[in-house]
């Protein structure tokens, strides 16, 4: 769940989600939510992005339940034996211009701030898996099927002449398919759902 979503439950409707929350973020906007969840009653774990941060930031959250883990993010969340909850976040560091597995944290709710993905959110609508690819740094979709085509940033190519590259085939490849013409003559003067 995004962060701001949280926010809007704890100040809107007086909902704390769990007591002992991960909020994942590369920038500065999710500590206010992080101290206001604390506030609450939530233990929080911050994991940023980020090997380094500003003292006021480490000043604010100085003396509450919050655990920081700089340049640490998370890669895999598990679902523990209740299925309300995530049980089990895998993490990651980086050290050395690189990334790497860095072990497991409990958790009962999992917030991003930051890095979320609108293409990736509804590929994994969709059905497909959803992984971190060490190389980009992010999550992708593990490939296409007949029913999305991801093309350019969304497939990890990050140069234009990539990503015009990887329009191009996807174009080739669906004008090459035999596609059978709607049988359904009209539909605008009545529109799904109209009454009349």
């Amino acid at each position: 769940m995004s962060v701001s979503a949280a926010r809007t439950y704890l100040n809107r409707y007086n909902l704390l989600l769990s007591k002992n929350i991960v909020i994942s973020t590369n920038n500065d906007s999710a500590y206010e939510t992080a101290i206001e969840l604390e506030n609450a009653g939530a233990t929080i774990t911050i994991l940023d992005a980020r090997e380094q941060i500003g003292n006021k930031l480490l000043q604010q959250i100085a003396g509450l339940r919050i655990n920081l883990y700089l340049g640490s993010g998370v890669v895999k969340a598990e679902k523990g034996l209740n299925t309300s909850s995530i049980g089990k976040i895998k993490l990651v560091e980086f050290a050395n211009n690189k990334w790497r597995y860095a072990g497991n944290l409990s958790c009962d709710c999992l917030l991003i701030s930051a890095g979320w993905s609108p293409v990736i959110h509804l590929a994994s609508h969709q059905g497909y898996p959803i992984n971190w690819n060490e190389e980009n740094a992010c999550f992708l979709s593990s490939g296409d099927n007949k029913s999305i085509f991801l093309i350019g940033s969304a497939r990890g190519i990050w140069t234009k002449a990539g990503c015009i590259q990887s329009a191009k085939e996807i174009f080739h490849y669906n004008s090459r398919k035999k596609h059978k013409p709607s049988t359904v003559i009209g539909g605008w003067e009545t529109p799904f759902g109209s009454v009349i």
